[in-house]
């Protein structure tokens, strides 16, 4: 029991003996498939799941090789992110080669004050990214136009009876009124 007691204390001083701001980023593409001279979306979310504000907190990505900066910086700086809040960061590169590619995971520096000890973590990496060529995109991504006639062929052959079934009967209730009606008169 005492001994049960003890490592309970033990890992409690542990988890609580980091007290201070802690970064966790995510670093996804937002694009289906990555083709050689389109943009490539990325999207980094940053969350503090620290107990502390994080401060003057420094988002930096090297996309040297293989790839073009279109839209956005590829590196941010925020002043503050306070403790259990998130911030999003969206920047969009052209690849300019076809094959594979390794990438680097982004380095994030940030502070548990304004002049505290510097900080760095790590976003999450993509690994190696396959980029296509525009003529094998154009395969996976061309116009379904078989499966949207199929599919408008029994759309018709099946709402098709159901409205000739009301067109002709409203017809006859119709015929019915307008005799009913002349033979009032």
């Amino acid at each position: 029991m005492k001994l049960a007691l003890l490592v309970l204390c033990a890992l409690l001083v542990c988890v609580s003996a980091h007290d201070g701001a802690r970064l966790l980023v995510r670093k996804a593409p937002m694009n289906r498939q990555i083709v050689a001279n389109e943009l490539l979306f990325v999207n980094v979310h940053i969350y503090n799941v620290g107990t502390k504000d994080a401060h003057n907190v420094m988002y930096k990505e090297s996309w040297d090789e293989g790839f073009e900066k279109a839209v956005g910086l590829t590196s941010a700086y925020w002043d503050v992110i306070p403790s259990g809040q998130n911030v999003t960061h969206t920047f969009a590169l052209k690849p300019v080669i076809v094959g594979k590619l390794k990438t680097e995971p982004a380095t994030v520096e940030y502070r548990d004050s304004v002049d505290g000890d510097v900080r760095i973590t790590h976003a999450t990496d993509f690994g190696e990214l396959e980029i296509l060529s525009e003529q094998e995109s154009g395969n996976t991504n061309k116009p379904f136009i078989f499966e949207w006639a199929v599919f408008g062929g029994l759309m018709f052959f099946t709402t098709f009876p159901a409205y000739y079934v009301w067109s002709s009967t409203k017809k006859s209730q119709a015929a019915a009124k307008s005799a009913k009606k002349v033979a009032r008169k």
